[in-house]
Formats: structure tokens, C-alpha cells, sequence
């Protein structure tokens, strides 16, 4: 899936104008609500019924908020043992 942005023209919540504008079943939107990949005017949205202005962007993005995160510290490997890079902080 490619990003896809959509400018509000009528207020409402969320997840109807989502089912409106994106492809896909009532679980798919609402997964990709669960994985952080819809953003109302630039910040992540998780709640089915958040509401809507006008004139409002959402965007759903190709990748979740947590795909895009730099990967922890505690998760880099080295050979076949795991490292961290500072004090225990996991």
C-alpha cells in the first residue's frame, strides 16, 4: 500500500470516513488504525472514533508508526549473542 492523504470535507469520526475513502474491510482499517499508520494533521491516530473537522488532512500511511522507529538498543545483534550499546535500560 502507498501513503494516501484525504483533506475532511464534513465532520464525523474517524473510522466511517476511513471505510469511505480506503480500500479494504471494517478489520483491515481498523488494523491500520492499531498499527499507528493513520495520522490526522501529522500526528498518529489509534481511536476509531476520533473526531473530524472540516477541512482536516488524514493520511494512512505505508508503514506503521512502530516500523518506522529506529531499532531499540536492545535489539542490535552481534554474531550469536545479543549486545547493548549503553547501561541496561530494556
Amino acid at each position: 500500500m502507498k501513503e494516501m492523504q484525504f483533506t475532511v470535507e464534513r465532520g464525523g469520526p474517524l473510522l466511517p470516513f476511513l471505510l469511505e475513502h480506503v480500500k479494504g474491510s471494517r478489520n483491515h482499517v481498523k488494523s491500520l488504525l492499531a498499527r499507528g499508520q493513520v495520522q490526522v494533521d501529522g500526528a498518529a491516530v489509534r481511536r476509531h472514533d476520533h473526531p473530524l473537522a472540516p477541512g482536516q488532512r488524514v493520511s494512512v500511511l505505508a508503514q506503521g508508526a512502530e516500523a518506522r522507529r529506529a531499532p531499540s538498543r536492545c535489539s542490535m545483534r552481534t554474531g550469536a549473542s545479543w549486545s547493548l550499546t549503553s547501561p541496561p535500560a530494556c
